[in-house]
């Protein structure tokens, strides 16, 4: 469901294929985008559009830690500091509710597979759930390979639902 093997590597695709569905943010001085580590450069802070309304991040494969998260990504999520979950897990961003599969992602990706239009419930700071739909891929570079991620927010729709369902 949602899947599709072929292990696709390469660039994150457009993020004018995303609709965008909030107002402009406002431009981010370098200083304020979040650090990067596990030997990602500084050039991908900007492959990753840190102004994009889409949840965008990175995590270090096996392990499956939080390398990098967009402004959109950390604001969702509730982590207001750019330092802070940074040291996150994919397990760790999770909501108990989330489908099975969402567990399996990183292992899969390692294994070279590409998950489309996949629906995961993540788990903000306050423990809210936040819906997504979106895509995960798995890229190398320099022979370390990474699981990168770019999410739709799609909460608002889910709790409209939820109540049209209730009437």
């Amino acid at each position: 469901e949602g899947q599709k093997s072929g292990g696709q590597r390469g660039n994150i695709t457009s993020a004018q294929e995303h609709k965008r569905t909030s107002a402009p943010r406002q431009p981010v001085s370098p200083s304020r985008s979040a650090p990067l580590s596990g030997g990602l450069k500084p050039n991908y802070e900007h492959l990753m559009l840190q102004l994009a309304h889409d949840l965008i991040a990175i995590f270090s494969l096996p392990e499956a830690r939080l390398l990098y998260a967009n402004d959109a990504w950390r604001e969702t999520l509730g982590q207001t500091s750019h330092g802070t979950g940074l040291e996150l897990g994919w397990g760790d961003i999770l909501h108990p509710n989330c489908p099975p599969t969402g567990r399996e992602i990183p292992a899969a990706v390692a294994r070279g597979q590409t998950f489309s239009e996949i629906e995961l419930v993540l788990v903000a700071t306050s423990l809210a759930p936040i819906w997504v739909r979106g895509k995960v891929i798995s890229y190398q570079e320099n022979g370390t390979h990474y699981l990168a991620e770019i999410f739709r927010n799609d909460s608002a729709e889910k709790q409209l639902a939820a109540k049209y369902q209730q009437i």
